[in-house]
């Protein structure tokens, strides 16, 4: 019972002792940071530039390889874009293609309403969100060139405290590793094992997600995010580039020439629509017009008759 007792105890001292310190001695690297503090590791913002990174493993957990170098900042540029399009299939195919003709990747489309006919007037809407190559940008933005763009912009976040700051946690996660490692190869009780298995998963949980949070931040970093809403619009409609005289008076023109001819049609239409109606009150208004006439002749010739009775007897 002693023995368990004191190889918990030397459990949870070693446990403090990895908490404790803020950086440790790696295999081929000097110590690192600053002095330790008596509790959880706190980060600096940004690693000191004077030491080297020589003997620096690469995480042992997480898929594929973090960028070790610091000296290149860490920047997410996404650029929007507001459109309107007359040739709204043919203006999105073209967006996709060049997308995927430079290497780049579609993240996202999302399209809502509905196709426009001649008997619907509602337009599309398209949701876009691309993702391109810095090295690619300059011919991507070659393809807005002849569109009609309502509104552009762009923002830059600077994401190169948070990953200097992974990268340093990740470090410090895996001396621990590699100390809970040993332990449990010395360990002698199933106690010990178990409490130093729970813990080194929780360091193993913790490095992924750590290390997919920089590989995230490297992707963004290395290619510039293109969103994009493109309005379908009629025909007939004027496009914003679209601002002259002439165009507004030709955009009048043609919205004249079909407020005419919807006119007439939806009169036609409406005739054929009411037709039984319409024959029905005609036929009504015939039979009593031809009674009217009946009677207005009969009771003229009576009054007539009457009055010269009625003079007659005067008389």
């Amino acid at each position: 019972m002693l023995k368990k007792l004191l190889s918990i105890l030397l459990i949870v001292l070693v446990l403090i002792g990895c908490s404790s310190q803020k950086y440790s001695e790696t295999p081929g690297n000097g110590s690192v940071g600053p002095e330790p503090a008596p509790s959880e590791p706190t980060l600096p913002s940004e690693p000191d530039k004077g030491q080297s990174d020589g003997g620096s493993q690469d995480p042992s957990f997480g898929e594929g390889t973090i960028d070790k170098s610091t000296d290149k900042k860490k920047i997410i540029t996404t650029i929007f874009y507001n459109l309107e399009s007359k040739t709204f299939d043919d203006d999105l195919e073209k967006l996709n293609s060049t997308v995927k003709l430079l290497g780049g990747a579609i993240k996202s489309i999302n399209i809502t309403g509905n196709k426009q006919t001649e008997y619907d007037s509602s337009s599309r809407v398209v949701y876009a969100v691309y993702h391109i190559n810095q090295d690619k940008l300059d011919e991507f933005l070659e393809v807005f060139k002849g569109m009609s763009i309502i509104n552009q912009s762009m923002t830059s976040e600077d994401v190169s405290k948070t990953y200097s700051d992974n990268k340093l946690k990740i470090e410090s996660l895996e001396t621990q590793h590699a100390r809970l490692i040993e332990l449990i190869a010395q360990a002698e009780t199933l106690e010990s094992i178990i409490i130093l298995e729970s813990r080194l998963s929780e360091l193993e949980l913790e490095i992924n997600r750590l290390t997919g949070q920089n590989l995230d931040i490297e992707d963004l970093s290395r290619n510039v995010t293109i969103t994009i809403t493109m309005y379908e619009i009629s025909e007939t409609g004027r496009l914003t580039t679209e601002t002259s005289f002439g165009a507004r008076i030709q955009e009048a023109f043609n919205n004249m020439l079909s407020n005419l001819s919807n006119g007439f049609q939806s009169f036609v239409v409406g005739i054929v629509y009411n037709l039984p109606f319409l024959i029905f009150t005609a036929v009504g208004l015939v039979v009593l017009l031809a009674i009217f006439k009946a009677v207005s002749k009969k009771y003229p010739q009576d009054r007539v008759i009457k009055h010269e009775e009625k003079n007659k007897d005067d008389q």
